[in-house]
C-alpha cells in the first residue's frame, strides 16, 4: 500500500427528469445490490418525477435472509430516501431476493445478491473471479481534531478502483474489548472501469465515544476495512486493518483521534 496514494475523485450526477404533471417516477440505486458477506448496505430510492410519493418497501420472498429497516419511504420530487438492507447469509453459497418499491402505478425493483465467498488483499487487487478491485487510503487520517478553538470532525475517506463497470462499496467493523460493535458508516457508489471512486465513511458520535473510551483505557481499537467491487454477476472483496490512536498514545485521551489503515 502506498503511503500517500493519489485519489481520483469521480462525481456522478443522476439526471432528474420531469415525467408529465405531478408524476412520481423512482429509481433504486445501486441495482443490483451485492453483499460480500454478513453486512448492512445503504440503498436509495430516487424520485425523479414531479410529485411527492409514498413508496411501500418490501422484500420478495418475505422472511428471506435480506431485511429492511423500514416499510415505507415518502420521497419529495427530485429527492431521495435511504433504505438500510441487512444480509444474514444462509451459508449455502449465494442468496437472492428482490427489493420492491411501489407507489401507485410506479413499481420499481432491485436485485439483492448475497455471497459468502470471495477474498482479497488490503491495498491490492481483490481475489476471486470478479473484477480486479484496488483499495487506496491516505495514511494517518484525523477524524476528530481541534482547529481554531473548535472540534472538527472529518469522515474517513477511501478510494476503490474496479477493472469493470459496476458498483463499489466499503464498510469498517470491529469490536471493543467488552465486545461492543464499533463501526464507520458504510458507503457505496456507481463506478466506471479504471476510475477511482472516493467514498466518505462517517464516524457517528456513539462510535466516537466508544473509541475514545478504549483509547482512554490504554487500548488500541481496530476495525476490519472491507472494500467490494461488483458487476451484475461477479463480486470481489479486498481488506485492510484499520487501527485507531490519539494524541496521548497511552492511558487517558487527547485529540486528535486518528485512523490508520494497513494491509
Amino acid at each position: 500500500m502506498n503511503s500517500r496514494p493519489h485519489f481520483k475523485l469521480v462525481v456522478s450526477a443522476t439526471a432528474l427528469l420531469l415525467v408529465g404533471a405531478a408524476v412520481a417516477a423512482a429509481e433504486i440505486k445501486p441495482n443490483p445490490i451485492i453483499f460480500g458477506g454478513a453486512s448492512v448496505k445503504s440503498v436509495f430510492i430516487l424520485n425523479q418525477g414531479s410529485a411527492k410519493a409514498d413508496y411501500r418497501i418490501s422484500v420478495d420472498p418475505p422472511g428471506s435472509v435480506f431485511t429492511v429497516n423500514r416499510g415505507s419511504c415518502i420521497v419529495a420530487p427530485h429527492a431521495r430516501c435511504e433504505i438500510r438492507v441487512r444480509y444474514s447469509p444462509t451459508g449455502q453459497g449465494e442468496d437472492k431476493a428482490t427489493l420492491n418499491a411501489v407507489a401507485g402505478s410506479d413499481r420499481q425493483a432491485a436485485q439483492l445478491i448475497g455471497r459468502t465467498g470471495g477474498g482479497g488483499g488490503g491495498g491490492g487487487g481483490g481475489g476471486g473471479n470478479g473484477p480486479n478491485c484496488t483499495l487506496h487510503v491516505a495514511r494517518h487520517q484525523k477524524l476528530v481534531k481541534r482547529a481554531g478553538g473548535k472540534t472538527v470532525r472529518t469522515p474517513y475517506k477511501v478510494s476503490l478502483t474496479s477493472s469493470e463497470d459496476g458498483t463499489v462499496a466499503v464498510q469498517a467493523v470491529g469490536k471493543t474489548a467488552r465486545g461492543k460493535q464499533i463501526f464507520l458508516e458504510s458507503a457505496n457508489a456507481i463506478d466506471t472501469a479504471g476510475n477511482g471512486v472516493v467514498m466518505s465513511m462517517k464516524l457517528n458520535r456513539k462510535n466516537e465515544n466508544l473509541l475514545r473510551s478504549e483509547l482512554k483505557a490504554g487500548r488500541t481499537p481496530k476495525m476490519t476495512l472491507t472494500g467490494g467491487c461488483a458487476t451484475a454477476d461477479s463480486h470481489t472483496t479486498v481488506t485492510a486493518k484499520l487501527k485507531f490512536s490519539d494524541g496521548k498514545r497511552g492511558k487517558g485521551f487527547k485529540l486528535p483521534l486518528e485512523a490508520d489503515a494497513k494491509p
